[in-house]
């Protein structure tokens, strides 16, 4: 399930990133960082819920980790909204790689508990 969704945050992001390279229509750009949006709400909400279960230590920072990414989402919407040229390809370069140092650092070493309580396939 979590890979899955960690799948179609990247395809989003690479739709973002064509838009940009392109006419870059800012009404189709807000749609794209709305659907990011709600599905790193949906998958943080999911990972956040097997925190308790788990007795996870990493939770509070990995928490904090969503939330940032969430509110520099919020920022390039917000952004977007006011007529900036805030959403380019260093933008999407920069939410790429905080989202690939967030599966390294916080999403593999909770996937091996997950795997550890719950079994393989979880």
């Amino acid at each position: 399930m979590f890979e899955a969704q960690h799948l179609h945050l990247f395809r989003i992001l690479d739709a973002i990133d064509q838009e940009v390279g392109g006419a870059a229509d800012p009404a189709i750009i807000d749609e794209f960082l709305f659907d990011l949006s709600s599905i790193a709400v949906l998958h943080f909400a999911n990972e956040e819920s097997h925190f308790p279960d788990l007795a996870y230590p990493d939770a509070e920072a990995h928490v904090a980790d969503h939330r940032k990414f969430l509110a520099t989402l919020t920022d390039l919407t917000k952004a977007l909204g006011r007529g900036e040229s805030a959403v380019d390809h260093a933008a999407i370069k920069g939410l790429r790689a905080a989202l690939n140092w967030h599966l390294q650092v916080f999403d593999a070493p909770y996937s091996r508990l997950l795997v550890q309580k719950f079994g393989p396939g979880t």
